[in-house]
């Protein structure tokens, strides 16, 4: 099918091929599984079936690699990656609450959250059970812990003391 402001092909129904593009500076191309779309650089999708796939629209934007198991999507409110289905590498960040949960190894390995409130941050191994280090950047708070209650060495409004199997030393 063609005309001057419009051309398509399509080999076996779309499914084996296709191409279509028009003036106003869409196009598609597939090949089997492999597909590349720009609808005016408002919408782009890339398709590398099996191996990636890309969709980006004005408001989001979205990676997918499925030899790694990996996901990225990013738009207005949210960003969020994941490496071996959130297994491996896990990322969510809310901008709007300014909020960032990051977990390697599903947190055994490293653990951290910030929280835009009193500018909270908690980073450890194994959720923090194994280790952590907290602070609060408004309250001038900080405590890191070895084992959750085994050790702890917490200062808070200049003041320190420390704590071992719970007693304050």
């Amino acid at each position: 099918e063609s005309s001057p402001r419009h051309n398509k092909f399509n080999a076996l129904f779309g499914v084996l091929a296709g191409y279509e593009s028009r003036d106003d500076g869409y196009y598609d191309i597939n090949f089997l599984w492999f597909r590349y779309l720009n609808d005016r650089e408002e919408h782009v999708k890339l398709n590398l079936f099996p191996l990636f796939y890309h969709d980006r629209t004005a408001i989001e934007n979205v990676y997918v690699i499925p030899p790694l198991l990996a996901y990225s999507m990013e738009n207005n409110d949210r960003f969020l990656q994941l490496g071996g289905l959130g297994l491996v590498w896990y990322r969510n960040y809310n901008k709007r609450k300014e909020e960032e949960t990051i977990a390697v190894l599903m947190g055994t390995a490293w653990y951290e959250v910030r929280i835009k409130e009193r500018g909270y941050r908690s980073i450890g191994s194994f959720w923090g059970v194994l280790w952590e280090y907290q602070t609060e950047t408004e309250t001038d708070y900080s405590k890191i812990s070895i084992l959750k209650f085994i050790y702890s060495n917490t200062t808070s409004k200049g003041q320190s003391y420390s704590r071992i199997f719970g007693i304050k030393l």
